[in-house]
């Protein structure tokens, strides 16, 4: 703690509203912004080597979290503050870090696959900046981050091998998806027969609020692992779509598919609500519309940009 205090006495308007900003780097959105950016419009195999080092990560997290019971700062001085509303994005215990987690996971993995030097060097000092800013605002320990930091990295480079060389390789990667399913399947289990007897650490209040919050996020990975292994199989049987397209195309496709997927999530939520089985069928859901309906629209979007293009080109000569 003695580091977020120091921290504390130095915060500044500028710092706050900066690493307020970056740490959205490290939320759901941004894991979903840059994976689906590889997966729709860049090399779709190689999104599947971002998608398992998010989703693994986030399973490994939820279950340490769970196993490990460790308050946040706040709750451990009660008059420690937190920058801004930062503590209401906050979820679970404080070990280890969910946002350091998916930051350097996701960011360090297209790093990876980037070919560009520029790239290859920002990426890792933005992961580096989620990382600090979960500490600058208040809402983890140096422990938190470090462990994620540091698994996080062990993801990056253990994995990328193993992608690649299953990216011409269909049985091996069925076999690497539903191995990820299986080890989703075990996490699932253990959060659901997990209780607060022998306690230590943690009021059963704190607990009972964390379980349930581990339980729905690694029901939503179940979800996102099986969705992911039914993508890979039907795209590569049947649907074939490519990630090629003009530079508005591209665009399009980015945007008007966020916005689809965020449809489908809060639409859904409303209508099943949220349950377990409600949260996986929602994940499910998500991860087959894109990686497999949605991709169907890719040829028409490339025409209509053409179009329109065309006539803006026309009537300019």
């Amino acid at each position: 703690m003695s580091f977020l205090y120091w921290l504390e006495a130095h915060r500044c308007a500028f710092f706050d509203g900066f690493f307020s900003v970056i740490t959205y780097l490290g939320d759901e959105i941004g894991f979903m912004l840059i994976a689906l950016l590889f997966y729709w419009c860049i090399d779709k195999k190689d999104a599947y080597y971002l998608f398992a080092v998010g989703f693994f990560g986030t399973i490994v997290n939820q279950c340490v979290k769970i196993s490990a019971r460790i308050s946040r700062p706040w709750i451990k001085d009660p008059s420690f503050t937190v920058v801004g509303n930062a503590k209401e994005a906050a979820g679970g215990y404080s070990f280890p870090s969910g946002h350091t987690q998916n930051a350097v996971g996701t960011l360090g993995g297209a790093a990876m696959l980037s070919r560009p030097l520029w790239l290859k060097i920002t990426l890792p000092i933005l992961a580096l900046l989620v990382a600090l800013s979960r500490m600058y605002l208040g809402v983890h320990t140096p422990a938190d981050v470090l462990f994620s930091l540091g698994f996080a990295v062990v993801l990056v480079f253990a994995l990328y091998p193993l992608f690649k060389k299953a990216r011409e390789n269909y049985k091996l990667m069925n076999i690497i998806l539903g191995v990820f399913t299986l080890i989703t399947v075990v996490a699932f289990i253990y959060v659901l027969v997990l209780d607060g007897d022998g306690l230590v650490g943690s009021s059963l209040e704190e607990f009972n609020e964390n379980l349930a919050s581990a339980r729905r996020n690694i029901a939503k990975m179940l979800g996102c692992a099986l969705g992911l292994w039914l993508v890979y199989n039907l795209d590569e049987k049947y649907v074939h779509f490519s990630e090629r397209a003009t530079l508005p195309a591209q665009i399009v496709k980015m945007l008007l598919g966020i916005l689809v997927l965020l449809a489908i999530k809060e639409g859904v939520k409303l209508i099943i609500g949220t349950s377990l089985v409600a949260n996986a069928i929602r994940y499910f859901l998500i991860v087959a519309v894109a990686g497999i309906v949605y991709p169907l629209l890719f040829p028409h979007i490339q025409r209509l940009c053409d179009k329109i293009f065309s006539k803006k080109s026309n009537k300019t000569e």
